[in-house]
């Protein structure tokens, strides 16, 4: 919860023709079970691109000169960087998927 927070006080990373709440889009759906492993794969995202990037990740990408997957690397280093206290006390579990 605390980094989809942050995530949503970011800029939209389709940065042109925004509309709406920036939220935090998960490039990895969650299930059930799928929990906080997958709440670092986030992206903000208007509400507009939210549904616009549901339709087609890849056209999104061609159409707004972004990589989904680098936004959401650089986001988790930013996150983790910027705070010592938060890279000792944050536990991150990986999937066997």
């Amino acid at each position: 919860d605390e980094y989809k927070a942050w995530v949503r006080t970011h800029c939209c990373i389709g940065l042109t023709g925004c509309l709406g709440d920036v939220v935090a889009h998960h490039l990895i759906a969650r299930g059930r079970g799928e929990g906080k492993r997958n709440d670092f794969t986030c992206v903000p995202v208007c509400a507009k691109h939210h549904d616009e990037i549901h339709r087609s990740v890849e056209k999104f990408e061609v159409r707004h000169v972004v990589d989904v997957w680098k936004e959401a690397a650089m986001s988790l280093i930013e996150f983790f960087a910027i705070d010592d206290e938060r890279r000792a006390t944050v536990k991150i579990e990986v999937s066997e998927r």
